[in-house]
């Protein structure tokens, strides 16, 4: 068997266990997400984001949509909308559609609600 043949088969068997894994327990983003995370709705968190002001907690919504240059997404609950920023990676391409965990820290300002991404698990 020649070298050739040898790495595309690597790269076949590789490519394969990507797909498997992937489909069967979702992608993760970033840091771990703590099994103990406090859960919050997205309506609650627009409704008093002050509340939250410094917090750490846990979102679940439907990626709605990405920034073109793949620098944040939207995150829908209902009717609940808020941007998520990755907090020290990159985003890549994501499935308009995914429902997705995302574990957060919240900074509440005058006039919006800043959702820095420090995990997010795409299910």
């Amino acid at each position: 068997m020649s070298l050739i043949t040898k790495i595309f088969n690597i790269a076949v068997v590789v490519s394969l266990l990507a797909v498997i894994g992937c489909s069967k327990g979702g992608t993760t983003l970033g840091g771990a997400i703590p099994g103990d995370a406090e859960k919050v709705l997205l309506k609650d968190l627009l409704a008093e984001p002050a509340k939250w002001n410094g917090k750490k907690v846990l979102l679940h919504g439907v990626v709605s949509g990405q920034c073109g240059s793949l620098c944040d997404f939207n995150l829908k609950d209902g009717s609940s909308v808020v941007t998520v920023f990755p907090e020290g990676y990159e985003l890549p391409k994501l499935e308009i559609g995914r429902m997705a965990d995302v574990y957060a820290l919240i900074t509440a300002g005058e006039e919006r609600v800043v959702v820095s991404a420090i995990g997010i698990q795409f299910n």
